[in-house]
Order: C-alpha cells, then sequence, then structure tokens
C-alpha cells in the first residue's frame, strides 16, 4: 500500500472515531428502551434484611443503654454527694490565706517574728505530708524528737486515747479504735479509709458550725487552759494566743486541702483522700509512715475546737 493510501486510511479511521465521541449516549438506546423496575419481591426482601440487621443490632444497643445510662446516673449522684465537700474546699481555701485573721495589735514585735517563724516551719512540714501540732512542735525544739514516725508511733496509744476522749470525735471511737488494731497487725491500707473519713467529718463539722465555742465552753474548760499554757510556753508571752492558735489551726486545714485534691491522671501515691476512696490509687505505695501522718493529723485537728471559720474573717 503506498504512502498516500496509507494517509487516506488513517484519516478516515480518526473521522469515525471523532464521530463516535461526540454522540449522545442516549441517542445510542432505542427511543422506547426503559430501565427495569425493580420487583417488588426483591424490595420486600431489602426490606427484610434490613429489620434482621436491626434485630441483629438491638440487644447491642440494649446492653450499651443498660451500662451507660446507669453510670451516668451513677455520677450525677456522685457530684452531688461531692457536692458540700466541694464547697466546703473552696471556703477553706479562703480561710487559709497566710496569717489571715491574726491580730498584729496583739502582739509584740518578738511574738510576730515567733509566729511567721513557726507558720513557716509548719508549711515545710506540710509539704511531707506531716501536719505538726502543739506537742510534737514542742518536743521538736526541745531536741527529743529526731524521726516523726519513731515518736509517734511509740506514743500512738497516748495518741489514740487523747483523740477517742474528746468530744469532736464521739461518733468514731470504735473505728479509731478498730483502725489502731488494724495499724498494730500491720493493715496499713485498711486504715487509711477510716482515718480520712473521719478527718473529713471533723472539717465538715466545724465547717458548718457544729462544733461551737459554747460547746467548748462549756465541756472543755481545762483543755482550754491547758493549751493556752502551750501556746503561752511557745511565744514567751501572756497575750496574743490566739494568733498563735490559728497559725496551727490553718496548718490542719491545708492539710485538708492537700489531702483532698483531685484525683490524678496517673496513678497516684501519695497520701489523697479521693483517689485512695475511689479505687484509683497504689495501695502498694502505703507505707506506715503514711498512717502515722494520719493519726498525726486527727490530734492535729483537735485545735479546731478553739476557733471558727469566722474567726479567719478580717
Amino acid at each position: 500500500m503506498s504512502e498516500k493510501e496509507n494517509y487516506v486510511e488513517q484519516k478516515e479511521i480518526e473521522e469515525n472515531v471523532s464521530k463516535f465521541d461526540n454522540t449522545d449516549s442516549s441517542n445510542l438506546r432505542p427511543k422506547d428502551y426503559q430501565l427495569p423496575s425493580l420487583g417488588e419481591e426483591f424490595i420486600d426482601r431489602i426490606n427484610e434484611i434490613q429489620k434482621q440487621f436491626i434485630a441483629s443490632v438491638q440487644p447491642i444497643i440494649d446492653l450499651r443503654r443498660e451500662l451507660i445510662e446507669p453510670i451516668t446516673e451513677m455520677q450525677k449522684q456522685i457530684s452531688e454527694a461531692l457536692r458540700p465537700f466541694t464547697q466546703i474546699k473552696e471556703a477553706i481555701n479562703q480561710l487559709t490565706a497566710p496569717l489571715k485573721g491574726i491580730d498584729w495589735d496583739a502582739l509584740s514585735k518578738v511574738a510576730a517574728e515567733r509566729l511567721k517563724e513557726i507558720d513557716t516551719f509548719l508549711k515545710e512540714q506540710e509539704d511531707n505530708l506531716w501536719c505538726i501540732d502543739v506537742d510534737l512542735l514542742d518536743a521538736i525544739e526541745n531536741e527529743e524528737v529526731i524521726n516523726y514516725a519513731e515518736c509517734i508511733d511509740s506514743k500512738l496509744d497516748e495518741y489514740v486515747l487523747e483523740i477517742t476522749s474528746d468530744p469532736i470525735y464521739e461518733l468514731h471511737v470504735s473505728l479509731i479504735k478498730e483502725t489502731y488494731g488494724a495499724y498494730r497487725a500491720g493493715y496499713y491500707k485498711l486504715c487509711t479509709f477510716p482515718l480520712f473519713s473521719t478527718f473529713e467529718h471533723i472539717v465538715a463539722s466545724w465547717y458548718e458550725g457544729n462544733i461551737t465555742e459554747e460547746e467548748i465552753a462549756v465541756n472543755l474548760k481545762p483543755k482550754q487552759k491547758r493549751l493556752y499554757y502551750k501556746i503561752q510556753k511557745l511565744t514567751n508571752e501572756e497575750n496574743g494566743q490566739e494568733g498563735f492558735i490559728k497559725v496551727f489551726a490553718q496548718s490542719v486545714l491545708r492539710m485538708y486541702e492537700k489531702t483532698f485534691v483531685s484525683i490524678p491522671e496517673q496513678l497516684n501515691k501519695e497520701l489523697n483522700r479521693n483517689s485512695i476512696t475511689h479505687g484509683f490509687h497504689d495501695y502498694d505505695s502505703i507505707t506506715q509512715e503514711d498512717v502515722l501522718k494520719l493519726f498525726q493529723l486527727l490530734k492535729a485537728a483537735l485545735i479546731l475546737k478553739y476557733v471558727s471559720p469566722k474567726d479567719f474573717i478580717e
């Protein structure tokens, strides 16, 4: 075939392809062509498959509802139950402002410096979750105490007797005594629950005014005098004991703030009422010393009898 003939044939092919590309596809179907309709039997089958699928997943949906709704309701109940304590914690935060409510005019310059010195020392011990009371501070300053845990352990029977003999712990006498027994048996993990719950109740009762000055004045007058004498030894002054009592009371309230914080994201190893109570805690990390810190905290909380929230309002 000559080159001319090849050229002519190639052009014809290109023209035919071009015509086909520009052709409306609808013109390729006959004019009376109709798309096939789905039969009723086919549609019924599709509907039946849908019903069967819904029926198969419905138990999963119901189970999810049964699991989620109680949890949601429980979360609401827990939130409602914790609301009073959340409010108390927020209020206590206002009461623990540095040296708030101190009558500085009632103190000499020496006493004021001594007060600040004690306040600083108490805060340093709080960093390790030790709440120092008047008795322990006196022993520390007299160099009678080297190791806090050993000292408290050796006197724990005296601690328990003093705590359970005090009216503010009247509701918890048997609980504290049984906790003391658990401590001596080495069940340190079990000790944290009752000690935290006792401390929580005392702070809440104090904040709500159930531990009042009037009740103390009637029932605890001798102990009150003894406390003032101890404070007087620390201050070397006859006046201004109220300011020092407030410093020790604020230390107790700060410990409430430190140990009742929100549950951390990571497994917690420090004393924390919320993580211990709600199950997200490294319980194997709880030691004998941790329990002694809580017994010391209950003893230190006895000072709340001598002040009220209004005493911290300037």
